[in-house]
């Protein structure tokens, strides 16, 4: 899915769905991407999915501090992963 597809998805909801946060990501559209896992995290901040594909965005954007902090929180969010 492009980002132009999805944001034409998402036009009408004005929002994202995880799914559409992952096809950003994979495609390289990283600010898109970003902008996609924050509007989720704001929707849902405790989701272990949406914590745990934020935190792997920020470590292949090359936020590795960030990453780590992100990690901390979702490690929190379920000890036994």
């Amino acid at each position: 899915m492009t980002a132009n597809k999805i944001k034409k998805h998402n036009k009408d909801k004005q929002s994202y769905d995880i799914h559409a946060a992952i096809a950003l990501h994979r495609a390289g559209h990283l600010q898109e991407a970003e902008i996609a896992y924050q509007s989720l995290l704001r929707s849902a901040p405790n989701d272990f999915d949406v914590n745990h594909m934020y935190a792997l965005f920020l470590w292949d954007a090359g936020r590795k501090n960030d990453a780590l902090i992100q990690f901390e929180k979702t490690i929190k969010l379920d000890p036994k992963f």
